[in-house]
C-alpha cells in the first residue's frame, strides 16, 4: 500500500513539474534567482514546513518531558502503595 502511495505521489509531482515548467525571477534582498515555476513552488513549501516544524519543536519537547516526569511520578507512586500494601 505504501509502494502504490509513493507511486502516485511520484506520478503526480512528475506531472506538476511538468506543465509548471516555465522560468521564472525571483527576487529576494537585491538577488534575483532564476529557475522553473515548479521548484519554486516546492521550494517554497519546503521552506514554509520547516519553518512549522522549528516552530513546534519547543512544544514537541516540553511535553515530552512532562510525559517522562508524570511516568516516573507514576512509578514512584505505585511502588509505595506495594511497600504500603506489604
Amino acid at each position: 500500500m505504501k509502494l502504490l502511495i509513493l507511486i502516485l505521489i511520484s506520478i503526480l509531482v512528475t506531472i506538476f513539474a511538468i506543465q509548471n515548467s516555465a522560468i521564472v525571477s525571483v527576487s529576494f534582498f537585491n538577488r534575483t534567482f532564476e529557475g522553473s515555476l515548479a521548484l519554486v513552488i516546492i521550494l517554497c513549501y519546503l521552506i514554509g514546513v520547516l519553518s512549522g516544524f522549528f516552530y513546534l519543536i519547543p512544544s514537541i519537547l516540553r511535553k515530552n518531558i512532562t510525559i517522562s516526569e508524570l511516568k516516573e511520578k507514576s512509578v514512584s507512586i505505585n511502588k509505595e502503595k506495594e511497600n504500603k500494601q506489604l
